[in-house]
C-alpha cells in the first residue's frame, strides 16, 4: 500500500511541475501580461521591446506655437498598443526606463483568474 502512496505522490509532483513548466513558457510569449510586470526602471529600451515583441512608436507632444503646426515625437516615450490595452513607456537621456504607465482597454473587461479558467476549459 505504500508503494503506491508514494507512487501517487511522484505522480502528482510531476503534473504539478508540467502545469508549472507549461504557466513559464506561455508567459514568456512577447506582449504578454507576465512580460509587462517584468519591465523595470533601469531596462534599455532594446529590453522593453524584446520583451513586448516590438518596437514601440513615439507619441506626438503639441508644441505651444499654436494648432496650425503638426506634433513632434517625444523621444522619452514609447508606446505599445494591442487588444488588451496601451502601454507607455518613459525613457531617460540614455534610454532606460523610468517609468510605465498602463491603461486597460475599457471594451474588454478584466476577468477573474476562475472565469479565465472556465473560459479556457470551455465551460
Amino acid at each position: 500500500m505504500s508503494r503506491r502512496v508514494y507512487l501517487l505522490g511522484v505522480g502528482l509532483a510531476l503534473v504539478a511541475l508540467g502545469l508549472a513548466f507549461t504557466d513559464w513558457a506561455l508567459s514568456l510569449q512577447p506582449g504578454t501580461e507576465p512580460n509587462l510586470r517584468r519591465i523595470r526602471p533601469g531596462m534599455s529600451l532594446a529590453d522593453v521591446e524584446s520583451l513586448l515583441g516590438s518596437p514601440g512608436r513615439m507619441p506626438l507632444v503639441r508644441p505651444m506655437s499654436g494648432p496650425r503646426f503638426g506634433g513632434v515625437p517625444d523621444k522619452r516615450a514609447r508606446i505599445w498598443e494591442n487588444e488588451a490595452g496601451v502601454v507607455r513607456v518613459w525613457l531617460d537621456e540614455y534610454g532606460r526606463v523610468v517609468g510605465i504607465t498602463r491603461w486597460c482597454n475599457p471594451a474588454r473587461p478584466q476577468r477573474s483568474a476562475f472565469a479565465q479558467l472556465r473560459a479556457w476549459l470551455g465551460w
